[in-house]
């Protein structure tokens, strides 16, 4: 199953033609979750009317954190509360177009990446579009892993699709100061699971980001704790990541061993060395 969730915080003047992009996706079977971070506008209202009135091929859920969890706190719990294997996260302001969780789940199935990223197509508080598609591939296609450790350079969040095998991995964020798609990037990268789709599939919205606001010294201040946050959650990662490793070699040691004392009360007299059985 996919799972396709609307996550949105005052936006009632946005959430509907989010909610009717994911309501038109091609893709079956689709979970189709609408999430409201506790916002105190009409928002979770425009949800719950739509969600009620859906008669069609996915499967709706609704979901109102009672208090605002903010952007961390709300993604991870997207991934307690999502069935599929591959999420895909639309902004409240932010337009998918009908065929996205079709060509991510195809780019999915082949190679299991824990991130896909695609282009985005700009578009101001109208819709209309704003120049031609762009993503942020040409910036970090030349990272390598220790790179990807220390930049705050990424991919846009607003258009990839996370896998739940990720979040079985790594665990929740635990650094709330940071952004996910700064995490999860350098998640999917450390594994090696990290796969760009070059078609276009979100018109977003970009309203700039909150610690990009504010005078000089406020925005410095902003950046310095952004970057201390990131780098925190990427260390705890790096550990996380090591420790698979670590358990994945000692099990297959394991299982080498016990393969090897199998073959010597199985073949007569001294059985021939196994080269690359303990690797």
């Amino acid at each position: 199953m996919v799972s396709f969730v609307v996550i949105a915080y005052q936006q009632e003047t946005q959430v509907r033609a989010a909610i009717e992009a994911a309501f038109a996706q091609t893709y079956s079977p689709l979970e189709i979750i609408l999430s409201d971070d506790g916002s105190t506008d009409g928002t979770f209202s425009i949800m719950e009317e739509m969600a009620n009135a859906y008669n069609g091929p996915h499967t709706v859920r609704l979901n109102q954190n009672k208090k605002n969890l903010g952007l961390i706190g709300h993604v991870n719990l997207l991934f307690e509360m999502a069935s599929g294997t591959l999420i895909i996260p639309a902004a409240g302001d932010d337009i998918s177009l009908p065929n996205r969780a079709e060509v991510l789940f195809n780019a999915f199935r082949e190679t299991r990446p824990y991130l896909i990223d695609t282009p985005i197509i700009s578009i101001d508080a109208q819709g209309n579009v704003q120049g031609e598609p762009h993503s942020r591939i040409n910036e970090v296609a030349d990272h390598t892993t220790e790179k990807a450790s220390y930049t705050l350079n990424s991919i846009i969040g607003a258009s990839s699709a996370w896998s739940k095998e990720m979040h079985d991995l790594y665990g929740p964020i635990t650094e709330a100061g940071t952004y996910e798609d700064a995490i999860f990037y350098f998640r999917a990268r450390l594994a090696g699971r990290f796969l760009h789709v070059a078609e276009p599939l979100v018109q977003y919205r970009s309203n700039g980001m909150s610690w990009q606001k504010g005078d000089v010294h406020s925005i410095r201040l902003k950046k310095a704790r952004l970057r201390v946050a990131t780098w925190r959650q990427r260390r705890k990662d790096m550990r996380t990541f090591c420790e698979h490793i670590e358990r994945t070699l000692c099990d297959a040691e394991v299982t080498g061993s016990r393969f090897v004392t199998h073959l010597e009360h199985k073949l007569p007299g001294n059985p021939p060395k196994i080269s690359g059985v303990q690797k």
